[in-house]
């Protein structure tokens, strides 16, 4: 699986909005439709996946000590 099809993977099985997307990784909005769509060749990368890995993990946390 790639780094992109990780990405994808955390974002459809949480649902996580666009605009929150380009929150976690920093490009603009349309940078991050343009990564969802995989238009000209764009690709959600290593630090990407990273960063939204890492997101995920530190909520997971903050809703485990609730």
């Amino acid at each position: 699986m790639t780094n992109h099809e990780k990405s994808i993977f955390i974002i459809s099985e949480l649902g996580i909005a666009p605009k929150k997307i380009a929150e976690i990784i920093k490009p603009g909005l349309s940078a991050v439709y343009s990564k969802l769509k995989g238009e000209n060749r764009n690709a959600f990368t290593v630090e990407d996946f990273t960063l939204l890995k890492e997101y995920v993990l530190k909520k997971a946390q903050e809703i485990d000590k609730l």
